[in-house]
C-alpha cells in the first residue's frame, strides 16, 4: 500500500511538469516563429491543448483521495505518459520542419517520465522500448504522406540527426531503466530485513481492510509463521477505532481452540508501535478458489467441508462469538497430518461478541458487516446479529460449494443484499447437474431462510444435522498430502524460491491468514 500510494505521488509530480509546461512553452513557438523558422502555429497550439489536458486528467486522478488509482490503471498511465510524451515531440517536429526541427532534440529527456516508480528492469524494458520506437515510427510514417519529409528521410545529414537524437534517448532510457531496478531492488532488500518483535518479514502475502500479512521467520521456532500487522495509515479516531478491532480480533481468536479454527501464536506491538499478532502458516487454497479450479464439488466433499466449518463455528457460538464474515475466501482447505481436504475458519476481523456492547462503538453508523455474497437478510436490514447469521453464511457457502453460484448473484453488490432480504431461494439442485439429496437440500433452504427463528439456532445444531444426512461420511479425504495451491490470504500470486516450502498467494478477497 505504501509502496502504491508512494508511486502515485511520483506519477502526480512527474504529471505536473508537462502539464504545466506544454500550455507555457507557446512562448518558444512564438519565438521560433519569430526567428524565421516555419511553423504551423494553430498545430503546435492545438496538440499542447489536447496533450495538456491528459497530464491534467492524470495529476487529477493521482491526487484523488476517493476513488484513488487502482495498480491497474496506474500501469496503464506507466505506458501511456512516456509514450504520450514522445508522440508529442514527434507531431511538434512534423509541424515545424520535420527531422531537422529543434523540436526533435527534446527527446533526448523524455525517458526521464520512466521514474514515475520503483521497477526490476523486466518491467522497465517494454515500455522503454516502446517509448523509443515512437518518434522514428511516426517519422517514418510521415514521410510516406509528406513528400518534404521523404525527402529528408533520404538525407544523409537529416537521417544523422535522427539517429543521433534516437540514440542519446535510446542511452538515457537505459540509465533510467538501471536506475530505477536499483531503486527497487534496494527498497526489496529493505522490505524482506524489516523485522516485527521476533519475527523476520520476508514477504508479503496480502492486505485487506485493517491490515496485512506477511510470511515471517521466527528464528527461535524455526519455522515460518503468518504475521498480520495493523495497518499504519489510518489515523485519528480511525485508528483507535482499528486498533481496537484488532485487539478485538485477537482475543476473539485465542479464545477459541477447536482444530478447525486458525491457531493464534503470538501477539504484541513493536518498538515501531505497529500492533502484530503472529498465526500458523498454512499451505492449501480457500473453497472460493478450490470451486474456481474444480467446478461445483461432490455433496459428499461439500458435507464434509462445511461440518469441519460448523464445528469451529460451533465452538465460537458457544463461547458467545459471531464471525460475521463466513465466505468461501475464510474458509481454508489445507492438508493436516498428512489428511487432506482439512478445513480452517479464518479471519476474526469483524467477529462480534454477544457478551458486549463493545461493538457499537467499534462499526460506523451506516456500517454493514459482512460480504455482500453471504450476509443475511437481518444483517442487510440492520437488526440483531446472533448466531444465526453465521449459520445463514454458512449455508449460502454451501450453497456455493454445490452450484458453483451464490444463492443471489447481480450486477452489483447493493442489489444482491436486496436480494437477501426480499427475493427467494432457489434450490441448489435447480442450478447444477449433479445429484444433490433431498435431506440435504432440505438443510441448505433451512439455512437460508429469511427469518433467524426458521434457521439452525447455531452452527453446532447445523453440524448435527449434517452429520446426519445421507451423504455425511461418504467422502474419503486422500492421505496423500496435496501440492500447495496458495497460501492464506486475501490478493495476489507470487512463488518464493528462496524458502523451504514454495508459497503462492490466493485470489480471494478476504483480510484472511
Amino acid at each position: 500500500r505504501h509502496a502504491h500510494l508512494t508511486e502515485l505521488r511520483r506519477l502526480r509530480d512527474i504529471g505536473l511538469v508537462p502539464a504545466i509546461a506544454l500550455p507555457a512553452f507557446v512562448v518558444y513557438d512564438l519565438l521560433y516563429l519569430a526567428a524565421g523558422y516555419s511553423a504551423d502555429l494553430t498545430r503546435l497550439v492545438l496538440i499542447r491543448i489536447v496533450f495538456s489536458g491528459y497530464y491534467w486528467f492524470a495529476v487529477a486522478r493521482a491526487s484523488r483521495a476517493r476513488d484513488p488509482i487502482t495498480p491497474r490503471e496506474l500501469a496503464v498511465h506507466r505506458w501511456l505518459m512516456p509514450m504520450s510524451l514522445m508522440l508529442v515531440i514527434a507531431l511538434f517536429a512534423l509541424a515545424s520542419g520535420g527531422l531537422l526541427s529543434p523540436y526533435g532534440a527534446s527527446i533526448i529527456l523524455m525517458p526521464c517520465s520512466l521514474l514515475t516508480t520503483a521497477r526490476p528492469w523486466r518491467a522497465s524494458v517494454a515500455p522503454a522500448v516502446a517509448m523509443n520506437l515512437v518518434f522514428p515510427s511516426v517519422m517514418l510514417l510521415g514521410g510516406a504522406f509528406d513528400p518534404a519529409l521523404a525527402a529528408q528521410l533520404r538525407d544523409p545529414e537529416a537521417l544523422f540527426w535522427l539517429f543521433s537524437n534516437v540514440s542519446l534517448a535510446s542511452t538515457v532510457t537505459l540509465t533510467v531503466v538501471i536506475a530505477t531496478h536499483l531503486y527497487w531492488q534496494l527498497r526489496r532488500e529493505v522490505f524482506e530485513s524489516k523485522s516485527i518483535g521476533r519475527y523476520e518479514l520476508r514477504r508479503r502475502l496480502g492486505r485487506g481492510g485493517m491490515g496485512e500479512v506477511w510470511a515471517a521467520w521466527h528464528a527461535g521456532l524455526s519455522r515460518e509463521v503468518a504475521v498480520k500487522l495493523l495497518r499504519a495509515d489510518v489515523g485519528g479516531e480511525a485508528d483507535s477505532i482499528a486498533a481496537a478491532r484488532f485487539e478485538r480480533e485477537v482475543r476473539a481468536t485465542l479464545a477459541l481452540t477447536h482444530p478447525n479454527t486458525i491457531r493464534v501464536l503470538d501477539f504484541g506491538t513493536s518498538d515501531e508501535g505497529l500492533l502484530y499478532y503472529a498465526m500458523e502458516l498454512l499451505e492449501g487454497e480457500n473453497v472460493a478458489d478450490l470451486v474456481k479450479r474444480e467446478g461445483a464439488l461432490p455433496a459428499a466433499r461439500a458435507v464434509h467441508l462445511t461440518i469441519q466449518a460448523a464445528r469451529a463455528l460451533g465452538e465460537a457460538h458457544a463461547c458467545g462469538i459471531v464471525h460475521r464474515d463466513v465466505k468461501p475466501e475464510n474458509l481454508f482447505v489445507t492438508v493436516a497430518g498428512g489428511e487432506a481436504d482439512f478445513l480452517k475458519v479464518l479471519d476474526f476481523g469483524i467477529a462480534k461478541s454477544l457478551a458486549s456492547d463493545e461493538q457499537a462503538q467499534l462499526t460506523q453508523t451506516g456500517a454493514i458487516a459482512g460480504s455482500a455474497t453471504t450476509i443475511s437478510p437481518e444483517v442487510v436490514a440492520g437488526g440483531a446479529v446472533g448466531p444465526p447469521a453465521d449459520v445463514y453464511a454458512l449455508g449460502a457457502t454451501l450453497y456455493f460449494l454445490l452450484t458453483a453460484h451464490y444463492p443471489f448473484e447481480t450486477h452489483s453488490s447493493t442489489t444482491t443484499m436486496v436480494a437477501h432480504l426480499t427475493e427467494p431461494v432457489v434450490p441448489p439442485s435447480q442450478r447444477t447437474s449433479l445429484e444433490i439429496a433431498s435431506d440435504l437440500e432440505a438443510i441448505v433452504m433451512r439455512t437460508l431462510a429469511k427469518e433467524p427463528a426458521d434457521r439452525y439456532a447455531d452452527a453446532r445444531e447445523l453440524a448435527a444435522a449434517l452429520a446426519t444426512c445421507s451423504v455425511a461420511g461418504a467422502w474419503r479425504p486422500s492421505l496423500a498430502p496435496a501440492p500447495p495451491i496458495s497460501s492464506v490470504v486475501s490478493r495476489g500470486a507470487r512463488k518464493e524460491a528462496d524458502v523451504p516450502t514454495r508459497v503462492a498467494a490466493a485470489r480471494g478477497r478476504g483480510d484472511a491468514v
